[in-house]
């Protein structure tokens, strides 16, 4: 993947980072052990920024920068706060199985939801919206 478009790099335009998302398999190809990371972050002036770092048949980190589609990436925030999440689901024990986690939020005040292996039951929205946001930061 090419970088799109390059962000401003002042510190002074990032406004913060809206989420995170993380995923890492451990027994899988060299490009699944290398965190593939999504971060969404609005800039001062309304942009809507993201970055995906990500592994590469080597094993190699690879990544690209964005701009997003603000009312695309609004409406998936949306869904996200309407989502009707258990706080405490039953996981899967899978010794071997890969991890996901996203974080909604900054350091000023953020909610992490992880889980390895499938989504678990009851959490189906948020591994859809993530599927989204992979499926938007992976679009040329």
């Amino acid at each position: 993947m090419q970088p799109v478009i390059n962000p401003p790099e002042e510190i002074e335009y990032k406004v913060g980072r809206i989420l995170r998302i993380k995923s890492q398999g451990f027994y899988c190809p060299l490009s699944e052990r290398v965190p593939n990371i999504i971060t969404i972050s609005r800039l001062i002036n309304g942009e809507i920024w993201g970055s995906y770092s990500y592994g590469d048949e080597l094993g190699r980190t690879r990544g690209t920068k964005k701009r997003l589609d603000r009312d695309r990436v609004e409406l998936l925030l949306l869904k996200l706060r309407r989502a009707r999440i258990s706080a405490s689901p039953e996981f899967e024990r899978i010794c071997d199985a890969g991890i996901v986690e996203i974080e909604i939020g900054d350091e000023d005040g953020k909610a992490i939801y992880s889980w390895s292996g499938d989504v678990p039951v009851g959490w189906e929205e948020l591994g859809r919206i993530i599927d989204s946001f992979e499926k938007m930061m992976r679009a040329k």
